[in-house]
């Protein structure tokens, strides 16, 4: 049987390697068509960004997901990937907090994000998040035949 295509690629950054457990666990025997890399260092995320630009296989929509704490190292991390990406319109940034109250002091369309995920990452938020994000090329991604 063919292997679906890759319907998303998904780069998770943060640096809590419990986070990167639960997500792991939470994706264990996924069968959804989608690509998840859990990167723990900036250097980590924007070289996999950069080899993703370049592989002509990744030609679906990529959804960064940074963790959202507005920090001096997260708005210089989500500068970098904006310097990037600036010219790839079908790659979009998403924002993962702790606890809902997180989202009221983080100002989605100043920082350009397209939503938020609470941790940890589990295929029922991501798909969540999909289904709430403005651009119609995440929100139009169908999950349901791979359940």
């Amino acid at each position: 049987m063919k292997e679906p295509s890759i319907l998303l690629n998904i780069f998770v950054f943060d640096d809590d390697p419990d986070d990167g457990l639960l997500t792991g666990i939470a994706f264990a025997g996924n069968h959804h068509p989608l690509s998840l890399y859990y990167l723990s260092t900036e250097v980590e995320l924007l070289d996999a960004i950069d080899k993703c630009l370049s592989e002509s296989r990744f030609t679906s929509p990529k959804l960064i997901i940074i963790n959202t704490i507005p920090t001096e190292k997260f708005l210089n991390t989500l500068e970098h990937i904006r310097n990037i990406t600036y010219s790839y319109p079908n790659i979009y940034v998403a924002g993962m907090i702790s606890s809902p109250s997180e989202a009221d002091i983080v100002d989605l369309d100043q920082l350009g994000l397209v939503g938020f995920v609470e941790k940890p990452l589990t295929p029922q938020n991501l798909t969540a998040l999909l289904k709430a994000a403005p651009p119609t090329e995440l929100s139009g991604i169908d999950f349901s035949d791979y359940s």
